[in-house]
């Protein structure tokens, strides 16, 4: 995807070189393993892209570095230190000044992060702790503790249901013979 938006974005008249193993990460880095991030080959349909599968290390050779020419974009996806020491010594010396690298990592930890934290809490404490907790849920609460009342009281049987209508009934009458009905 990142390369398709690149490839799309940049002058027809400049090649785009694409460096990726698509074997994911060659060792372990934090928690994941070894070819995590493993994925197929892209095939790009345009002529002015150019993908070089392999590790940066056997990818880079004197051959493809000629090819590429001076960089006027570099963007930087490789995840660990070491892949990022290959690709600098492999193309190093094509860097000029007004060349625009991008450390995805970086991107990563500034701006993406963040964004998922934030999101995050304002998801866990405001839509579930507030929005949740009083909307929707409080009201199926109070529904469920009125039908456990109502439970209760409910036994099922006639004379039961008459006693309640009596008392009632006798309640709405003493409240109009009392006065407290009349205005």
């Amino acid at each position: 995807e990142t390369l398709d938006w690149f490839a799309s974005r940049k002058p027809r008249t400049n090649t785009l070189f694409a460096f990726d193993s698509f074997e994911g990460i060659p060792q372990p880095w934090l928690v994941y393993p070894a070819g995590h991030w493993k994925s197929r080959v892209y095939v790009s349909n345009r002529p002015d892209v150019v993908v070089v599968p392999g590790w940066f290390e056997t990818s880079l050779t004197p051959q493809v570095v000629q090819d590429v020419g001076t960089i006027g974009l570099l963007h930087i996806d490789c995840d660990l230190y070491s892949s990022t020491k290959a690709v600098f010594g492999g193309i190093g010396m094509l860097i000029q000044k007004g060349t625009v690298i991008i450390f995805d990592e970086l991107y990563n930890w500034v701006f993406v992060k963040p964004a998922f934290w934030f999101g995050r809490v304002f998801w866990k404490q405001g839509d579930v702790g507030i929005i949740d907790r009083f909307g929707p849920n409080g009201a199926a609460w109070v529904v469920a503790q009125g039908a456990r009342v109502a439970q209760k009281v409910q036994s099922g049987y006639l004379y039961s249901y008459a006693l309640v209508m009596l008392l009632g009934l006798v309640g709405a009458i003493s409240w109009a013979l009392s006065g407290s009905g009349v205005g």
